[in-house]
């Protein structure tokens, strides 16, 4: 029940007169004896309690009396909700465009339905208002927006399952989409009467980017239906917005940080209670988000065995929009990476190699990332066939590259592989001509600041300095307290030109300011340089203890291992580009939902693109033929669809109006174009003049019984 004067309802106060004048006049005198009033009394008792239930019900109308008055002046009226849009049982053409993307799964208040299911029902009144000469069609605008009825259609029974067809996804918003589809749907149609009724929560984000809803010259009347409670704020939410994973080989060994982002998407601060679950590992932190505001939480897990192909999930409490309460990820430290190593400069004495030290790093164990097999190669080697299958390459002190050569190493790194080039005598201005592309800047000059073990330059020899704490590479050793890196002495380095190449970064520089370590992209691979020696000719850092450690994130950084530390997943309704798990035979990929689809192996190439992803969780690529071996990927939900603030309609109406630029389909006569909000105004039913009905029917009633007392 609703009131148009809602504030005359002050005036209900009034009813406590009558009931203050009762009291009153109940005041009892002095009792005097009378012997003539005795008698009467005593005569006919019934009389008097007759008189006194008389009383007592003018007292009750007097109190309603004063109650209709102002009641009938607050003007009260129901008002229900009839399906949408305007007289649906004119002939025409109409297309129910429901929402079904992840925000339509909140709940607007405790115990009420979904969104989304506010919406179907929405949709079903407005077929069943439809009259006999009305078409249907219903669009789905959830990412990709599909349409869900072979057109337009009289019949119900179609509608009716198409309708049962929509239910809570994940997916992200496509409203622009499943605009042109309705525009599509209706072109068809020759009907005088097009219209459009859109059932969502109009949320922001479903309208944002859309500057160009039809494609034609004629927009057809649409209907904006708030299916949320439209006079209420939105419900507060919270999300898990992404999760990363990264060692932490400080705490320990098989300790790993995870960075959980959570956002408050609410209008009022909240505490977050954060449980993280990596293979059946938990822990639990907490974080206070203001309004509007989002936060890192850290916790410190450590790995319940070999670090490949684990599952892990980030969870809040349930709130209004469940769904996005949990972010799945992976982690993938584990399996083997390959890495090629050319030796530019071999010595026959085993100590004075270009790759003596370098092989001792390399065959070390790597703790609780993958583990490195290293394949000892010669210039000679450099061709197509010897290192398109290796994760990494190394050439250390290789001088002139022949243009084949050369070729093949570029192929190499577009295709996603990675390449460490340390400087040496072999590697001269003059020579390094040959790389081409394949340096992160050119070497303008090989410098030579001292000699080792001559007090004369000691004080010019250079050290490594400023280091790039956020590179993946050293974050590790930013957080070492007096790490030997820094404290390794170069007397020999190559000098790189300033020239500007995009993306090129500095990891670590000398003492002078020149650089040490620099990364540069290629393709989809990566390009690096150390501008000093692996061995002892120029640097003492292959004596150092952070050599070893050094190498091992180069080359597992260069391999792409350092960057799956992110808990990377794919978003669903996107195709996933993953690997294809080693073996033979049929492929089968395991959704979260247990179900199970064949895919052709697409042999021999190593990495497949998924389709089919619609449910968020862990899904899993593996060989129909039972080996162990799989790759596991996590799929998770735009996380846009968490904020649920709501668009501005009457910015979104102008939007609507707009004119397509292609030719209007013929109909059979035109009618203008119009647009409504959340629907035409919804039937009321007045109820002030009943009140004043039943006001006169009790001023009667009351008159009659003064009257009869």
């Amino acid at each position: 029940m609703r009131f148009d004067n809602p504030w005359m309802l002050l005036g209900t106060l009034a009813a406590a007169i009558p009931v203050i004048i009762h009291l009153i006049n109940r005041h009892r005198a002095r009792v005097r004896p009378f012997a003539a009033v005795e008698f009467l009394l005593l005569s006919d008792k019934r009389l008097a309690r007759r008189l006194r239930v008389r009383q007592l019900l003018v007292l009750a109308l007097r109190v309603l009396l004063m109650l209709a008055i102002p009641f009938a002046l607050a003007k009260p009226y129901l008002q229900d909700e009839p399906a949408p849009g305007v007289d649906l049982a004119e002939p025409g053409a109409v297309v129910l465009i429901v929402d079904d993307s992840l925000s339509m799964q909140a709940v607007p208040e405790a115990g009420a339905d979904s969104l989304l299911q506010r919406a179907v029902a929405r949709a079903q009144e407005a077929v069943e208002a439809g009259g006999a000469r009305t078409s249907f069609a219903v669009v789905a605008a959830g990412l990709p927006a599909r349409l869900l009825t072979p057109g337009l259609t009289y019949d119900r029974t179609t509608l009716t399952r198409a309708l049962e067809r929509v239910v809570p996804s994940a997916r992200g918003g496509d409203m622009a989409g499943a605009l042109r589809e309705a525009e599509r749907v209706l072109a068809e149609s020759h009907e005088r009467r097009r219209r459009v009724i859109v059932l969502s929560d109009q949320a922001a984000h479903a309208w944002a980017g859309i500057s160009e809803p039809w494609a034609l010259a004629d927009p057809p009347a649409v209907d904006l239906v708030d299916v949320g409670l439209p006079d209420a704020p939105p419900p507060p939410n919270a999300s898990v917005a992404g999760v990363a994973v990264r060692p932490a080989p400080e705490v320990g060994p098989g300790q790993v940080h995870v960075d959980v982002t959570v956002a408050n998407h609410g209008a009022t601060e909240r505490d977050l209670p954060v449980t993280v679950d990596l293979a059946g590992v938990v822990a639990t932190s907490s974080a206070t988000l203001p309004a509007g505001r989002r936060d890192h939480v850290t916790s410190v897990l450590g790995l319940p065995g070999p670090a490949s192909g684990l599952r892990g999930s980030a969870r809040l409490p349930p709130d209004a929009l469940a769904a996005d309460d949990t972010w799945y990820f992976t982690v993938d430290f584990g399996g083997e990476v390959t890495v090629g190593v050319v030796n530019g400069s071999p010595r026959n004495v085993p100590y004075l190699d270009e790759l003596f030290f370098v092989r001792a790093a390399l065959e070390a164990p790597t703790g609780d990332v993958a583990r490195i097999h290293p394949i000892w190669l010669t210039p000679d080697d450099l061709e197509p066939g010897r290192i398109e299958p290796l994760d990494a390459l190394i050439l250390a002190n290789v001088g002139r590259l022949t243009r084949p050569q050369e070729i093949a190493v570029e192929t190499f790194v577009e295709q996603g592989g990675g390449l460490l080039v340390t400087a040496g005598d072999q590697l001269t201005p003059e020579s390094s001509l040959s790389y081409g592309p394949l340096l992160p800047l050119p070497i303008r000059a090989t410098k030579q600041v001292g000699k080792p073990g001559d007090p004369a330059t000691e004080l010019s020899l250079l050290r490594f300095d400023d280091l790039d704490s956020e590179h993946p590479v050293m974050r590790e050793f930013a957080e070492v307290d007096e790490v030997s890196l820094l404290k390794a002495r170069t007397w020999s380095y190559a000098l790189l030109d300033a020239a500007q190449r995009e993306g090129v970064r500095v990891l670590a520089s000398f003492t002078g300011g020149q650089p040490a370590l620099v990364e540069a992209p290629f393709g989809r691979g990566r390009l690096m340089m150390l501008t000093t020696t692996v061995d002892r000719d120029g640097s003492d850092l292959c004596i150092r203890s952070s050599f070893l450690p050094l190498l091992h994130q180069l080359t597992l950084y260069l391999a792409g291992k350092l960057d799956r530390e992110s808990g990377e997943s794919h978003r669903v309704g996107e195709p996933a580009i993953v690997e294809i798990p080693p073996g033979e035979g049929a492929l089968v990929l395991e959704r979260p939902d247990g179900a199970q689809v064949a895919i052709p192996d697409p042999a021999p190439e190593t990495k497949i693109e998924v389709g089919d992803i619609d449910v968020v969780g862990h899904y899993a690529l593996r060989r129909r033929s039972g080996d162990a071996a799989e790759t596991v990927f996590a799929v998770n939900a735009d996380r846009a669809e968490s904020e649920l603030a709501r668009a501005d309609l009457v910015a979104v109406a102008e939007l609507l109006r707009r004119p397509g630029a292609g030719v209007a389909p013929p109909v059979a006569e035109a009618e203008d174009p119009e647009l409504s909000v959340d629907a035409p105004s919804s039937r009321r039913t007045r109820l002030w003049p009943v009140v004043l009905v039943a006001l006169f029917w009790l001023l009667a009633s009351e008159a009659w019984l003064v009257l009869r007392s």
